[in-house]
């Protein structure tokens, strides 16, 4: 399951869930695109279930992020195993700009770290 919402705060919030497939791609990124009008903070949840990418997935993912990465402001990853907290790490480099992760249990620092990005990443 790969879902995306803009919150009235101006943050993507995007909620990963179970095995990402290609299929879930299909009609994730036209909805982040119609979304993410501009670089905007983005707070990306990874379920409880969440095990990653077939890997035609996650070829698909990296061609996002490659070609999406000018979309992000602020990146807040929150998960609750060392495996996601790696992989966040790894990522970072694809993209102009921070990244971070937080574990389940510190959600809320993830919050007040996107509520505290620089004004042009909110709006």
């Amino acid at each position: 399951m790969l879902t995306i919402e803009k919150r009235p705060d101006g943050i993507l919030h995007i909620v990963a869930d179970g095995q990402l497939t290609t299929e879930e791609y299909v009609d994730f990124v036209p909805r982040f695109e119609r979304l993410a009008d501009q670089p905007r903070p983005v707070l990306i949840e990874l379920g409880p279930g969440f095990t990653g990418w077939t890997l035609g997935a996650l070829w698909r993912d990296l061609q996002f992020d490659v070609e999406h990465r000018k979309q992000f402001g602020r990146i807040a990853v929150v998960g609750d195993k060392e495996w996601e907290k790696w992989g966040t790490e790894a990522s970072a480099p694809l993209f102009p700009a921070e990244m971070r992760f937080f574990e389940k249990a510190g959600a809320s620092d993830a919050e007040a770290w996107l509520h505290n990005a620089p004004r042009e990443e909110r709006s």
